[in-house]
Parts: C-alpha cells; structure tokens; sequence
C-alpha cells in the first residue's frame, strides 16, 4: 500500500510484513543450516532469524 494512502504507520507495516515473508521464503528454501554456515552476524542476531522464520534449529 502506498505510504500516503494508508497513512506512515501503514505504510510500514505493510513494508514489514513483505520483508518477513520474504525473508522466511529464503531461509526455508535454503535451509537454516546452509544460511548458519553463512550467517555474519551475531547469535543473538541469528536466533531472532530462527523465531522470526518459525524454524527450528538443529543441534549438531
């Protein structure tokens, strides 16, 4: 939705909701042990990865 026919606050929620669902498409597809081998950031950063995509990860 256009930012300036929602208002701001819808406008970035509907921007928020498409990276979400992107984002968990890529990281099902690709499989969440491929993206921790290659995942730069920090634990932290990548458990919130794994609670926002709904995928649990494996214990090696």
């Amino acid at each position: 939705m256009p930012d300036f026919l929602g208002g701001w606050i819808i406008g970035y929620a509907d921007d928020a909701l498409i990276v979400t669902a992107v984002l968990r498409s890529v990281v099902r597809a690709a499989g969440l042990d491929a993206v921790r081998v290659h995942w730069p950031g920090t634990d932290d950063g990548f458990a919130a990865l794994v609670r926002l995509t709904g995928l649990r990860e494996t214990k090696l």
